[in-house]
């Protein structure tokens, strides 16, 4: 997800040992490839070789500040960005065995022209962020297939905060900007917070079905509907009472109207 050519070594892909170069006609050590190694490459690495349009220029490329909860910053943490054209990507790495938490916003240093001056940014004018009332975000972290959801006020006042384990990575993709304009975002936002789900517009809808689920349950629990049900195991013969639970059911499609 750098700038320039990625290259793969002989094995690399299939976990083997041996190094040898271009010159060897053939393996002169008896592996078996890791199929394991295989998998996550296919799952994470080859999705984003055809992406390389995304990462590969240095134009709009921008490295960041790892910094920690006391101010300092974290070396062992690589954040950057890049784009092209309309798509953004964010990727962050901890290099470390330690767990690192922090956040980036300010971008290092870059000089330009040739008078040797140089110059920073912030990510959120990197990657377009409305800090305007109601202006949301939605990414897809790449490696989890989850996608997360931020509002465009937090994101400029404060960046994009993290909490990595050792050795964790994070390729965030296919940021698109959406407008809340009846408060369902800011719902669904706070209810996560944070948190990623396999997709927000799945999520919407469940948050929008959500009391008619729990209307149901509450009729299902209910002790009407638990007589009804032990009216129907009984002989008819023992005249049991059958309790009418239609009302209910009419009350909670008017609902939902």
């Amino acid at each position: 997800t750098l700038p320039g050519l990625p290259m793969f070594a002989h094995g690399q892909i299939e976990g083997l040992s041996e190094k040898y170069g271009m010159e060897y006609k053939r393996a002169y050590y008896d592996e078996f490839k890791d199929d394991y190694l295989i998998d996550r490459h296919e799952k994470e690495i080859f999705p984003l070789m055809k992406k390389r349009y995304l990462f590969s220029q240095v134009e709009n490329f921008e490295l960041y500040d790892f910094i920690d909860p006391n101010g300092i910053c974290n070396e062992n943490v690589f954040a950057f960005t890049n784009k092209s054209g309309i798509e953004f990507s964010l990727v962050i790495y901890n290099n470390s065995y330690s767990e690192a938490i922090g956040s980036i916003n300010l971008s290092c240093e870059r000089a330009f022209g040739e008078e040797g001056k140089t110059s920073s940014t912030t990510i959120d004018k990197t990657l377009g962020i409305n800090s305007d009332f109601g202006y949301y975000y939605i990414f897809r972290d790449h490696i989890q297939n989850l996608e997360f959801i931020k509002s465009g006020a937090e994101l400029s006042s404060s960046g994009f905060s993290f909490h990595l384990t050792g050795y964790q990575r994070k390729v965030l993709l296919e940021f698109k900007e959406v407008f809340d304009f009846d408060g369902r975002f800011k719902i669904l936002h706070d209810q996560l917070n944070g948190r990623g789900v396999f997709s927000i517009e799945r999520s919407l809808i469940e948050m929008n079905l959500a009391p008619l689920h729990n209307s149901l349950i509450n009729l299902f629990t209910s002790i009407k509907f638990s007589r009804l049900l032990l009216s129907l195991e009984i002989n008819n013969e023992d005249n049991i009472e059958i309790p009418d639970i239609e009302e209910e059911i009419l009350r909670i499609g008017r609902d939902f109207e």
